[in-house]
């Protein structure tokens, strides 16, 4: 018998939390590919961010036994989707980022709507471009990082006139490339933490402030439409998603990770 509204709504507040219920941990159950790091964040019950929040609302539409599963990066977790050895993907794609002409994949109701995804741009704490009066001029003198297979992030970078947007697989290896010096800049959603800082790889990144970028498309989460448990895991992510957002807890989970954050209102839209 499904949850009542009662018990699910606070089953997600401890989810946010970081809490990780039994059925999230079972041996057995539906197989859910989980990008590394957002598994690793989630797992260590580290400051919540945008995609450690939608692998727990995921958890929380599904309420039945997982399998969370490591995968290296984004391209390796659709290839997998499409290989059968997942049936969802437990971070959410941009639209543009899925092939709809795919029958392998489906997309689940939008997490994001189309104009609601804003980033910021962000490098280290001491990077010239922090001491910057305008950052916006500024920007043809630095280069960025992102996964070309990102295509909406991708294009985005394309079109700020920066230097050199340059192809990296994963997240992790951009943020360990900005410490090496390599490059100066990366596109990634805002965080709730003191300063909107992100903490990864021991590395500290800083948004350049007054600046913030609209990004096209909506976001969803992808499932493998040949895999077993898709007919019956399908409507009932929908109707997860749409309750999430129809009593409001779906955009204070993004409002609690920083990804919706209200001290961005005021600044430069790129």
């Amino acid at each position: 018998m499904p949850d009542s509204p009662c018990t699910r709504r606070h089953s997600l507040t401890a989810l946010m939390a970081g809490a990780s219920p039994a059925w999230a941990r079972a041996d057995e159950g539906l197989p859910v590919l989980v990008p590394a790091d957002v598994l690793a964040d989630h797992q260590a019950r580290r400051p919540l961010r945008r995609d450690v929040a939608e692998l727990r609302m995921l958890l929380w539409a599904v309420s039945q036994p997982v399998r969370l599963l490591p995968m290296p990066s984004t391209a390796r977790l659709l290839t997998e989707l499409r290989a059968l050895h997942g049936v969802v993907g437990g971070t959410s794609f941009t639209r543009s980022d899925v092939d709809l002409g795919d029958a392998q994949l489906a997309l689940s109701a939008p997490l994001v709507r189309e104009g609601e995804f804003e980033a910021g741009l962000y490098t280290l704490p001491e990077h010239p471009a922090q001491r910057e009066a305008n950052p916006a001029a500024g920007l043809s003198r630095w280069s960025a990082l992102c996964n070309r297979e990102w295509r909406g992030d991708w294009s985005t970078l394309q079109r700020l006139g920066l230097k050199d947007v340059q192809h990296v697989a994963t997240w992790p290896l951009m943020v360990r490339m900005l410490a090496a010096g390599r490059a100066d800049l990366v596109l990634a959603p805002f965080s709730a933490a003191p300063r909107m800082a992100l903490q990864a790889e021991g590395v500290t990144l800083l948004p350049l402030r007054g600046l913030k970028v609209g990004l096209p498309g909506s976001r969803h989460f992808v499932l493998a439409a040949q895999h077993p448990a898709f007919a019956a895991l399908a409507p009932r992510l929908d109707e997860g998603i749409q309750r999430l957002r129809a009593d409001g807890r779906l955009r204070q989970a993004y409002q609690d990770s920083g990804f919706f954050h209200p001290a961005v209102r005021t600044w430069q839209r790129l």
